[in-house]
């Protein structure tokens, strides 16, 4: 393949996945929520996203983002909840590029805001409650390590036929440039699902 095509393949992949961002924003789906404090509710807000069924990914001072793993005909959610000038900020979007399924991202928005209307009866549960929602928590930690697992296996597989199947076996420049498309996204989006089963798992452990 001439270096003009690789040019050519390159600069339409940009196009292609510049289109394809710009068409995934309008999947996106946020709300604002009032707070009438200036101190960002870390431990309600994370315990909102786990009871919504996430595994929480990140959590600092002043940001938490919480993952659906994989199903059915999408690539799993980021719900990410942050503060701004008195009010929580709630943004639900898709894991990988996917260009259609915005109603996804609405009904976890509207789980979450089901979850943040109803924290104050989760402010004094019993130990029994508390053990009920440790357990739902760890399980869908466990199912985003399990699911996050079959994708890195799975990116890792392409990429290995990338480095390792030479072309006159089949794998042209062509077909190995397809292949890292595949195998790349499904390989970072599995660790990153792997790590955020893993330190949800762990971090209960310690305690």
């Amino acid at each position: 393949m001439s270096t003009i095509a690789y040019v050519l393949i390159v600069a339409l992949v940009a196009i292609l996945g510049y289109g394809l961002s710009r068409l995934q924003a309008r999947t996106d789906r946020q709300t604002s929520i009032p707070f009438d404090s200036d101190t960002f509710p870390r431990d309600a807000v994370r315990q909102a996203l786990e009871r919504m069924g996430c595994t929480v990914a990140q959590d600092s001072d002043g940001e938490v983002c919480g993952s659906l793993p994989l199903s059915g005909m999408n690539w799993g959610q980021q719900i990410t909840v942050k503060m701004k000038e008195r009010e929580l900020l709630v943004r639900s979007s898709f894991t990988g590029s996917q260009i259609f399924g915005g109603q996804k991202n609405q009904e976890n928005i509207d789980s979450f805001l089901r979850e943040w209307i109803q924290r104050e009866k989760y402010a004094a549960v019993t130990p029994s409650e508390s053990a009920s929602q440790e357990a739902f928590a760890r399980k869908n930690a466990r199912k985003s390590l399990m699911i996050g697992s079959l994708m890195a296996i799975a990116g890792g597989g392409f990429l290995t036929l990338v480095t390792f199947i030479p072309a006159h076996e089949g794998a042209s420049p062509g077909n190995k440039f397809h292949l890292i498309g595949l195998g790349a996204p499904a390989l970072f989006m599995g660790i990153a699902s792997i790590w955020a089963g893993a330190r949800r798992l762990f971090a209960r452990h310690e305690k």
